[in-house]
């Protein structure tokens, strides 16, 4: 096991605590421990992203094993070979343990030829999704765009979607209209290909994809007018919404719950919360097949405080400090925890 050497402060307040009842908070046992790398045990790990941040498997790698060097960790093709799985879509598998790991938003991709930017309602997206807004020229759609052309066109739903961005949405858009929302156009479909559809759009055609995949395609998305104003999926909106979940927790699984009528928070050295974008799904990641100090220990690491900067390099959103230790105290179950050794007189 490693030893982690703290500041005097620090350290001398953790060992009062320890002392006392009740035990040092969760909290700071995972500010101790993401002091360090922490190991485990030897083994070459497979790993499953999704599409539109694979790129992290290889830029977690390397400080990984540069701190654990009999750990190893590879990237898997496949999400049911994979024993670390990072997904919007449900695990390939029934976890041995399962965490929010970073937070994707719900983007409504569209192309248009003459139009590069559009506003929707909560009625406009629930009346595209369901079938109920079928051409372009919609009064509903050229009320809310009076400055874009608008073409008469039939509307082009792309079904393939995830069932986490579907809820997320219908969610939203039924706080947003007071109606039930139904998006009877959207199928949930976890073995599609976010960027081939994408790429493939013509014109006059619209879906509800990651936004991770949108921006790394370069499409255009629209934003949701609300009545406090209109909304685009940027790092603060989606940030303030962020802040906005809940957690559960059920044995090794930790559960994000998105709570429509919390308070967001501002953003760091901000001292006023950015309106929500509130259609944001979790990213869980999930621990599949054999359980072991190496599986624990690269799962870990993906919620590890020093990477969240890594995570906000991609278009995903990082835990707020809250979902992030819940998340840890269940990935990290029979990994070593760093002994805190107090400051010398």
């Amino acid at each position: 096991m490693k030893y982690v050497k703290i500041g005097a402060i620090f350290a001398s307040s953790l060992f009062l605590l320890t002392a006392c009842d009740p035990p040092i908070p969760q909290s700071l046992l995972v500010e101790q421990a993401e002091r360090e790398v922490v190991c485990g045990e030897p083994g070459e790990i497979s790993v499953y992203m999704d599409p539109g941040f694979v790129d992290l498997i290889d830029t977690w790698s390397a400080p990984l094993t540069t701190g654990c060097p009999n750990l190893s960790i590879y990237t898997s093709e496949m999400s049911t070979e994979a024993q670390v799985v990072a997904s919007l879509f449900p695990a390939p598998c029934e976890p041995v343990a399962s965490a929010p790991m970073a937070y994707e938003a719900a983007a409504i991709a569209f192309y248009l030829d003459e139009a590069f930017s559009i506003n929707l309602s909560g009625e406009a997206v629930q009346g595209i999704f369901s079938g109920t807004i079928t051409n372009w020229s919609d009064p509903v759609l050229t009320d809310l765009n009076p400055d874009a052309e608008l073409p008469n066109l039939a509307i082009e739903v792309i079904p393939n979607s995830a069932s986490a961005l579907i809820a997320t949405m219908e969610n939203w858009t039924e706080e947003l209209t007071g109606t039930a929302a139904n998006f009877s156009l959207l199928q949930d479909d976890p073995a599609v290909y976010f960027s081939d559809l994408i790429f493939e759009m013509t014109p006059g055609s619209i879906g509800l994809f990651p936004l991770s995949e949108v921006s790394g395609a370069g499409a255009t998305f629209a934003d949701i007018e609300t009545p406090d104003g209109i909304l685009l999926a940027d790092q603060q909106s989606i940030y303030a919404a962020s802040t906005m979940f809940n957690t559960e927790t059920k044995g090794q699984s930790i559960e994000a719950k998105f709570d429509l009528q919390a308070t967001p928070m501002p953003s760091p050295g901000t001292s006023e919360a950015a309106l929500p974008y509130k259609a944001l799904a979790p990213i869980y990641i999930s621990i599949c097949g054999e359980d072991s100090l190496a599986v624990r220990a690269v799962a870990r690491y993906s919620v590890r405080l020093d990477a969240q900067g890594l995570v906000a390099t991609t278009p995903l959103v990082a835990l707020e400090e809250k979902v992030r230790v819940a998340s840890a105290g269940v990935l990290e179950t029979g990994l070593p925890v760093p002994e805190v050794v107090p400051a010398e007189n």
